[in-house]
Protein backbone atom coordinates (compact mmCIF):
# COMPACT_ATOMS: atom_id res chain seq x y z
CA UNK A 1 0.00 0.00 0.00
CA UNK A 2 1.16 3.33 -1.00
CA UNK A 3 1.28 6.29 0.87
CA UNK A 4 1.69 10.09 -0.31
CA UNK A 5 1.94 13.01 2.09
CA UNK A 6 0.18 16.89 0.66
CA UNK A 7 1.98 19.60 2.30
CA UNK A 8 0.68 22.67 1.35
CA UNK A 9 3.74 26.07 2.20
CA UNK A 10 3.53 29.21 2.50
CA UNK A 11 6.26 31.49 3.89
CA UNK A 12 6.72 29.12 6.41
CA UNK A 13 10.45 29.31 7.47
CA UNK A 14 9.67 29.83 10.65
CA UNK A 15 8.86 25.96 11.55
CA UNK A 16 9.28 24.07 8.51
CA UNK A 17 12.74 22.59 9.44
CA UNK A 18 10.67 20.95 12.32
CA UNK A 19 7.82 19.57 10.15
CA UNK A 20 10.40 18.63 7.03
CA UNK A 21 12.18 16.70 9.86
CA UNK A 22 9.29 14.98 11.27
CA UNK A 23 8.29 13.38 8.09
CA UNK A 24 11.79 12.65 6.66
CA UNK A 25 12.12 10.41 10.09
CA UNK A 26 9.21 8.40 10.02
CA UNK A 27 9.62 4.99 10.95
CA UNK A 28 7.79 4.34 7.90
CA UNK A 29 8.89 6.50 4.94
CA UNK A 30 6.23 7.94 2.68
CA UNK A 31 6.65 6.91 -1.25
CA UNK A 32 5.25 9.76 -2.46
CA UNK A 33 5.99 13.69 -0.89
CA UNK A 34 4.35 16.46 -2.48
CA UNK A 35 5.02 19.93 -1.47
CA UNK A 36 3.22 22.75 -3.43
CA UNK A 37 4.43 26.48 -2.61
CA UNK A 38 1.86 29.03 -3.03
CA UNK A 39 4.08 31.96 -3.59
CA UNK A 40 6.52 31.84 -0.65
CA UNK A 41 8.76 35.13 -0.64
CA UNK A 42 10.60 34.70 3.16
CA UNK A 43 13.18 31.87 1.63
CA UNK A 44 11.26 28.69 2.35
CA UNK A 45 10.79 27.89 -1.35
CA UNK A 46 14.67 27.99 -1.63
CA UNK A 47 14.68 26.36 1.81
CA UNK A 48 12.77 23.41 1.09
CA UNK A 49 14.97 22.62 -2.57
CA UNK A 50 18.01 22.81 -0.10
CA UNK A 51 16.44 20.11 2.13
CA UNK A 52 15.37 17.71 -0.70
CA UNK A 53 19.01 17.88 -2.28
CA UNK A 54 20.94 17.75 1.04
CA UNK A 55 19.41 14.91 2.11
CA UNK A 56 18.35 12.81 -0.97
CA UNK A 57 14.93 13.00 -1.24
CA UNK A 58 14.87 13.37 -4.52
CA UNK A 59 13.29 10.12 -6.00
CA UNK A 60 10.22 10.79 -3.45
CA UNK A 61 10.40 14.47 -2.73
CA UNK A 62 8.93 16.78 -4.92
CA UNK A 63 8.57 20.52 -4.55
CA UNK A 64 5.80 22.54 -7.12
CA UNK A 65 5.37 26.55 -6.84
CA UNK A 66 1.98 27.23 -8.04
CA UNK A 67 2.27 29.71 -10.60
CA UNK A 68 -0.52 31.66 -8.96
CA UNK A 69 -1.89 32.11 -5.68
CA UNK A 70 -4.51 29.44 -5.35
CA UNK A 71 -4.75 29.75 -1.58
CA UNK A 72 -5.39 27.41 1.16
CA UNK A 73 -8.10 25.79 -0.18
CA UNK A 74 -7.48 24.85 -3.62
CA UNK A 75 -3.69 24.30 -2.74
CA UNK A 76 -4.79 21.51 -0.91
CA UNK A 77 -7.73 19.96 -2.64
CA UNK A 78 -5.53 20.29 -5.59
CA UNK A 79 -2.70 18.45 -4.20
CA UNK A 80 -4.33 16.01 -2.73
CA UNK A 81 -5.69 14.68 -6.39
CA UNK A 82 -2.66 15.48 -8.03
CA UNK A 83 -0.80 12.74 -5.45
CA UNK A 84 -1.08 8.47 -6.36
CA UNK A 85 -0.70 6.87 -3.18
CA UNK A 86 -3.49 3.98 -1.33
CA UNK A 87 -3.56 6.81 1.08
CA UNK A 88 -3.32 10.24 1.50
CA UNK A 89 -1.85 12.50 4.12
CA UNK A 90 -2.50 16.15 3.96
CA UNK A 91 0.29 18.14 6.37
CA UNK A 92 0.62 21.48 7.10
CA UNK A 93 3.87 23.34 7.52
CA UNK A 94 4.29 23.61 10.64
CA UNK A 95 3.27 20.51 13.21
CA UNK A 96 5.54 17.76 14.14
CA UNK A 97 4.59 14.17 13.13
CA UNK A 98 5.16 11.77 15.62
CA UNK A 99 7.93 9.35 14.40
CA UNK A 100 5.06 6.28 14.12
CA UNK A 101 2.19 8.51 12.64
CA UNK A 102 2.55 6.85 8.92
CA UNK A 103 3.36 3.42 10.55
CA UNK A 104 0.24 3.22 12.87
CA UNK A 105 -2.56 5.02 10.30
CA UNK A 106 -1.09 2.40 7.50
CA UNK A 107 -1.44 -0.52 9.76
CA UNK A 108 -4.99 0.48 10.82
CA UNK A 109 -6.33 1.54 7.66
CA UNK A 110 -4.74 -1.89 6.12
CA UNK A 111 -6.22 -4.07 8.55
CA UNK A 112 -9.64 -2.16 8.24
CA UNK A 113 -11.20 -1.28 4.69
CA UNK A 114 -14.73 -0.10 5.81
CA UNK A 115 -12.24 3.29 6.80
CA UNK A 116 -12.67 5.75 4.39
CA UNK A 117 -11.19 8.50 6.27
CA UNK A 118 -9.13 8.38 9.04
CA UNK A 119 -7.90 11.04 11.40
CA UNK A 120 -6.21 11.08 15.00
CA UNK A 121 -5.96 13.30 18.34
CA UNK A 122 -3.08 15.67 18.92
CA UNK A 123 -0.87 17.35 20.95
CA UNK A 124 -1.51 21.05 20.67
CA UNK A 125 2.10 22.92 20.65
CA UNK A 126 1.59 26.52 21.88
CA UNK A 127 4.43 29.45 20.77
CA UNK A 128 5.49 29.69 23.81
CA UNK A 129 6.75 25.78 23.68
CA UNK A 130 3.96 24.53 26.15
CA UNK A 131 2.39 21.31 25.19
CA UNK A 132 -0.71 19.72 25.94
CA UNK A 133 -1.85 16.26 24.82
CA UNK A 134 -5.27 15.31 24.47
CA UNK A 135 -6.97 13.70 27.33
CA UNK A 136 -8.27 10.34 25.85
CA UNK A 137 -4.96 8.55 24.81
CA UNK A 138 -7.13 4.80 25.14
CA UNK A 139 -6.00 3.83 21.35
CA UNK A 140 -9.05 2.99 20.44
CA UNK A 141 -10.41 3.34 16.68
CA UNK A 142 -14.08 5.26 16.96
CA UNK A 143 -16.40 5.45 14.40
CA UNK A 144 -18.29 8.95 13.97
CA UNK A 145 -21.70 8.94 13.53
CA UNK A 146 -23.87 10.98 10.08
CA UNK A 147 -26.53 11.47 12.96
CA UNK A 148 -25.08 13.53 15.42
CA UNK A 149 -24.62 16.56 13.11
CA UNK A 150 -23.82 17.49 9.49
CA UNK A 151 -21.73 20.59 9.74
CA UNK A 152 -19.51 19.44 12.98
CA UNK A 153 -16.02 18.92 12.38
CA UNK A 154 -13.96 17.41 15.10
CA UNK A 155 -10.61 17.32 13.85
CA UNK A 156 -7.79 19.68 11.79
CA UNK A 157 -7.44 18.48 8.28
CA UNK A 158 -3.58 17.67 9.26
CA UNK A 159 -4.84 14.44 10.63
CA UNK A 160 -6.61 13.12 8.28
CA UNK A 161 -6.29 9.97 6.26
CA UNK A 162 -7.94 9.31 3.05
CA UNK A 163 -8.01 6.94 0.98
CA UNK A 164 -7.95 6.51 -2.85
CA UNK A 165 -11.41 5.80 -3.46
CA UNK A 166 -13.02 8.85 -1.65
CA UNK A 167 -10.22 11.08 -3.33
CA UNK A 168 -11.18 10.13 -6.59
CA UNK A 169 -15.29 10.33 -5.50
CA UNK A 170 -14.42 13.71 -4.29
CA UNK A 171 -13.61 15.43 -7.90
CA UNK A 172 -16.92 15.21 -8.31
CA UNK A 173 -18.62 17.53 -5.70
CA UNK A 174 -15.94 19.61 -4.68
CA UNK A 175 -16.54 23.55 -5.15
CA UNK A 176 -13.46 26.34 -4.72
CA UNK A 177 -15.14 27.44 -1.32
CA UNK A 178 -14.72 23.91 0.21
CA UNK A 179 -11.83 23.49 3.35
CA UNK A 180 -10.11 19.72 2.37
CA UNK A 181 -10.83 18.93 5.95
CA UNK A 182 -14.58 20.22 6.23
CA UNK A 183 -15.07 18.20 2.60
CA UNK A 184 -13.27 15.13 3.18
CA UNK A 185 -14.79 14.99 6.95
CA UNK A 186 -18.46 15.01 5.17
CA UNK A 187 -17.72 12.23 2.47
CA UNK A 188 -16.44 10.24 5.09
CA UNK A 189 -19.21 10.86 7.27
CA UNK A 190 -21.89 9.92 4.70
CA UNK A 191 -20.27 6.92 3.08
CA UNK A 192 -20.39 5.90 6.93
CA UNK A 193 -16.71 5.49 6.54
CA UNK A 194 -15.32 8.34 9.19
CA UNK A 195 -13.63 7.10 12.48
CA UNK A 196 -11.14 8.45 14.86
CA UNK A 197 -8.06 7.00 16.39
CA UNK A 198 -7.96 8.14 19.83
CA UNK A 199 -4.11 9.21 20.27
CA UNK A 200 -2.05 11.89 19.39
CA UNK A 201 0.39 11.37 16.45
CA UNK A 202 1.28 14.96 15.62
CA UNK A 203 2.31 18.12 17.99
CA UNK A 204 -0.10 20.65 16.57
CA UNK A 205 0.58 24.08 16.96
CA UNK A 206 -1.91 26.75 17.67
CA UNK A 207 -1.63 29.95 16.43
CA UNK A 208 -3.65 32.98 17.08
CA UNK A 209 -2.78 34.67 14.19
CA UNK A 210 -3.74 31.66 11.64
CA UNK A 211 -5.15 32.07 9.00
CA UNK A 212 -8.08 29.77 9.82
CA UNK A 213 -8.35 31.98 13.16
CA UNK A 214 -8.34 35.35 11.50
CA UNK A 215 -11.25 34.15 8.96
CA UNK A 216 -12.94 33.11 11.99
CA UNK A 217 -12.95 36.09 13.73
CA UNK A 218 -13.80 38.21 10.15
CA UNK A 219 -17.00 35.35 10.11
CA UNK A 220 -18.44 37.00 13.08
CA UNK A 221 -21.01 39.93 10.68
CA UNK A 222 -24.20 39.07 9.42
CA UNK A 223 -22.62 39.28 5.83
CA UNK A 224 -20.40 36.73 6.67
CA UNK A 225 -22.64 34.70 7.93
CA UNK A 226 -24.85 34.22 5.28
CA UNK A 227 -21.69 33.71 3.07
CA UNK A 228 -21.13 30.43 5.27
CA UNK A 229 -24.99 29.63 5.02
CA UNK A 230 -24.73 29.78 1.58
CA UNK A 231 -21.62 27.40 1.28
CA UNK A 232 -23.79 25.15 3.65
CA UNK A 233 -26.47 25.57 0.95
CA UNK A 234 -24.22 24.17 -1.86
CA UNK A 235 -23.53 21.33 0.66
CA UNK A 236 -26.87 20.63 1.22
CA UNK A 237 -26.85 20.33 -3.12
CA UNK A 238 -23.80 18.25 -3.47
CA UNK A 239 -23.94 15.73 -0.41
CA UNK A 240 -27.82 14.75 -1.76
CA UNK A 241 -26.37 14.07 -4.68
CA UNK A 242 -23.03 12.17 -3.75
CA UNK A 243 -25.95 10.29 -1.43
CA UNK A 244 -27.97 9.54 -4.25
CA UNK A 245 -25.16 8.56 -6.71
CA UNK A 246 -22.48 6.25 -5.01
CA UNK A 247 -24.01 2.97 -5.30
CA UNK A 248 -22.06 1.59 -1.87
CA UNK A 249 -23.38 4.25 0.47
CA UNK A 250 -26.49 2.97 2.76
CA UNK A 251 -29.35 4.21 4.47
CA UNK A 252 -29.58 6.96 1.31
CA UNK A 253 -33.37 7.94 2.22
CA UNK A 254 -32.64 8.50 6.07
CA UNK A 255 -29.55 10.70 5.29
CA UNK A 256 -31.13 12.70 2.65
CA UNK A 257 -33.87 13.71 5.09
CA UNK A 258 -31.52 14.55 7.51
CA UNK A 259 -29.76 16.54 4.88
CA UNK A 260 -33.21 18.39 3.93
CA UNK A 261 -33.99 19.10 7.61
CA UNK A 262 -30.48 21.13 7.64
CA UNK A 263 -31.51 23.22 4.66
CA UNK A 264 -34.84 24.22 6.01
CA UNK A 265 -33.17 25.36 8.77
CA UNK A 266 -30.62 27.33 6.87
CA UNK A 267 -33.14 28.91 4.83
CA UNK A 268 -34.36 30.08 7.87
CA UNK A 269 -31.28 31.53 9.59
CA UNK A 270 -30.29 32.99 6.00
CA UNK A 271 -33.94 34.72 6.14
CA UNK A 272 -33.15 36.02 9.09
CA UNK A 273 -30.10 37.43 8.58
CA UNK A 274 -31.61 39.50 5.77
CA UNK A 275 -35.28 40.21 7.27
CA UNK A 276 -34.31 40.67 10.85
CA UNK A 277 -37.77 39.45 11.52
CA UNK A 278 -37.91 38.49 15.09
CA UNK A 279 -40.82 35.89 14.88
CA UNK A 280 -38.21 34.06 12.84
CA UNK A 281 -36.66 33.26 15.91
CA UNK A 282 -39.76 30.78 16.74
CA UNK A 283 -39.31 28.81 14.19
CA UNK A 284 -35.77 28.44 14.18
CA UNK A 285 -35.95 26.89 17.90
CA UNK A 286 -37.52 23.80 16.31
CA UNK A 287 -34.08 23.75 14.69
CA UNK A 288 -31.78 23.76 17.74
CA UNK A 289 -31.26 19.83 16.99
CA UNK A 290 -29.01 20.88 13.86
CA UNK A 291 -26.99 24.40 15.86
CA UNK A 292 -23.28 23.26 15.87
CA UNK A 293 -23.77 24.67 19.47
CA UNK A 294 -27.43 25.13 21.98
CA UNK A 295 -25.74 29.09 21.94
CA UNK A 296 -25.44 29.17 18.63
CA UNK A 297 -29.33 30.46 17.86
CA UNK A 298 -28.49 33.52 20.57
CA UNK A 299 -25.60 34.56 18.62
CA UNK A 300 -27.72 34.67 15.31
CA UNK A 301 -29.54 37.43 17.66
CA UNK A 302 -26.46 39.18 18.85
CA UNK A 303 -25.01 39.48 15.09
CA UNK A 304 -28.18 40.74 13.41
CA UNK A 305 -29.14 43.27 16.30
CA UNK A 306 -26.58 44.45 18.27
CA UNK A 307 -22.87 43.49 16.67
CA UNK A 308 -21.33 45.93 14.27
Amino acid sequence: MKLSIVMTTYNGMEYIKDQLDSIANQKRKADEVLIYDDGSNDGTIEFIEYYINNNGLNNTWKLIVNEENKGWRRNFVEGIWSSIGDLVFPCDQDDIWHENKLEIVGNIMTENPQIQVLTTNVTNLYDNGDRKPSDNQDGKIVKVSWKKHIFRVDAPGCVYCIRRGLVNKSMNYYRVEYAHDDYFWKLGLFADGLYNFNKDLIDYRRHDDSTFSVETRKNRNVNARIRWIDMALDYCDDLTDYVNNDDTIVEKDKKVSVIRRNRKYLNLRKKFYETGNPLLIFQMLRYRDCYLKSRQLLGDIYIKYISK
